[in-house]
């Protein structure tokens, strides 16, 4: 059968996508969703998607689509926090780093999953 909007998945796969989602710490208040963002020149060059206060950072975090060559790590950028000109830092999703290992090659017993997420299954 045909997927949804299978077409703009296509266009997208076989062009350059103009933004992508990444994630950002800001410094001060809290920005939230629909805010823009703009480079030190003053161009928008992104959208925040969300943000809210993160108690483990201890800093504002969120998401935002920025432009492509503005999207990477480290990346300094400005939003329009209330009439407020807001530096954030461009950081990688998530925010704090998995310590966990989940193996993908792991065949379960139950023959349900590739990878059995659940100890207590009954097919153990």
């Amino acid at each position: 059968g045909d997927v949804y909007k299978r077409q703009i998945v296509k266009r997208q796969l076989t062009t350059n996508v103009p933004m992508r989602l990444c994630g950002f710490v800001a410094e001060g208040m809290i920005a939230r969703e629909q805010y823009d963002i703009f480079n030190q020149a003053g161009e928008r060059v992104g959208c925040i998607t969300s943000g809210t206060y993160s108690p483990t950072l201890k800093t504002p975090i969120g998401m935002a689509y920025v432009k492509i060559p503005l999207h990477k790590p480290g990346s300094k950028l400005v939003v329009n926090n209330r009439g407020v000109m807001q530096p954030i830092t461009i950081r990688r999703i998530p925010f704090i780093e998995t310590k966990y290992y989940l193996s993908l090659i792991h065949i379960c017993r139950c023959r349900r999953y590739a990878v059995c997420r659940s100890r207590w299954s009954p097919y153990h």
